[in-house]
């Protein structure tokens, strides 16, 4: 094997990197439901075990053998990020400067991982108990041998993504050449989520604004304008970007299309349906959305044709989770943040 010694190498661990947590539906633990009555469902073979545990939210949803993607991936990724932490500064070739900001990349992916493991295994945020609310390890060596990683306190977990965050941003690039890397828009985007997701909002206010005026003056980012494309003699939509190139990501990590792969035709057949009487609750006529979803027995979006017996499924994996965070998370964070400190212009 191929040990990394140039800056280059070091890059191409990043980005070469499956950063994909919620890849594998059969285990995708959280799933879009709206209540036991709201899907007209069949379970069978190809739902899995895990799936159908999920779907119904059940308390145990792995059994003890069962491969967790929700953490075996972030584990693994930790390694090759603190790899990344521990040896890029002694690369052959670069300048200090740029090896700074590789590292600095590599910190904060480990910090947002540990925080994306946080919200899956470990108690809510609650500046009271925080303290004492067990959470997940804080990895942080390159070693799989002879190393313990107990489990941590929500405190210790959220002090740690803070430090490594906040440490590592002013050495991020300015620019980043793709949106699966980690800029300095990017990064306080990231490290005002967090303080927003732990409701430290006069705390996450200034990096939400930050990115949001770097994305905002970069022209790069923008809203999709569904009166653009939407087709209204047919009801669908023309041209809709998926997530991986769509101008409102900002960071770009594939999680499984899971609202996608559960409610939609696998093998030709749509295995969970929502039935129309709850769209109705949800969608107002001539809301675009409806365009997402086509009907069982119609065959037709329900924007175009909405039948109140039809049983209705996405149509399109443009319903992919992004894990990462994208142009509208940070407009809507940086509002409810202004919001909450007087700022209702």
């Amino acid at each position: 094997y191929d040990v990394p010694s140039t800056l280059a190498h070091y890059e191409g661990l990043i980005y070469g990197t499956d950063k994909s947590v919620l890849f594998n539906y059969y285990n995708g633990t959280f799933e879009y439901t709206i209540d036991a009555d709201g899907y007209l469902a069949f379970y069978d073979t190809s739902s899995g075990y895990n799936g159908t545990k999920a779907y119904t939210w059940q308390p145990d949803i792995y059994r003890q053998d069962d491969n967790c993607y929700e953490w075996n991936t972030p584990c693994s990724i930790f390694y090759t990020f603190n790899m990344i932490v521990d040896q890029v500064m002694d690369a052959e070739d670069g300048t200090d400067t740029q090896k700074r900001a590789v590292q600095a990349e590599a910190r904060f992916w480990r910090a947002y991982y540990t925080y994306m493991m946080a919200q899956f295994f470990g108690k809510p945020y609650n500046a009271t108990t925080a303290a004492t609310d067990l959470c997940v390890p804080t990895i942080k060596e390159a070693s799989t041998v002879g190393v313990d990683f107990p489990r941590r306190t929500v405190a210790d977990v959220y002090d740690y993504v803070l430090n490594d965050m906040t440490e590592a941003l002013p050495h991020l690039v300015e620019r980043s050449a793709h949106q699966d890397r980690i800029f300095h828009a990017t990064g306080n985007a990231l490290l005002g989520k967090v303080h927003w997701m732990m409701g430290n909002y006069a705390d996450a206010l200034p990096y939400l604004k930050i990115a949001k005026d770097a994305l905002d003056s970069d022209g790069g980012k923008k809203f999709i304008n569904m009166n653009e494309i939407i087709d209204e003699d047919w009801g669908e939509f023309t041209d809709y970007p998926f997530f991986n190139v769509s101008p409102e990501t900002v960071l770009s990590i594939l999680g499984m299309p899971n609202l996608w792969t559960a409610l939609g035709p696998m093998f030709g057949t749509p295995h969970r349906t929502l039935r129309a009487d709850i769209m109705e609750d949800y969608f107002d006529t001539g809301d675009y959305r409806l365009a997402f979803f086509t009907g069982v027995d119609s065959g037709e979006t329900a924007y175009a044709d909405f039948d109140p017996d039809d049983r209705y499924y996405p149509n399109s994996a443009w319903m992919e989770s992004n894990e990462g965070i994208t142009y509208s998370d940070v407009w809507l964070m940086y509002a409810e943040c202004a919001a909450r400190e007087g700022d209702t212009g």
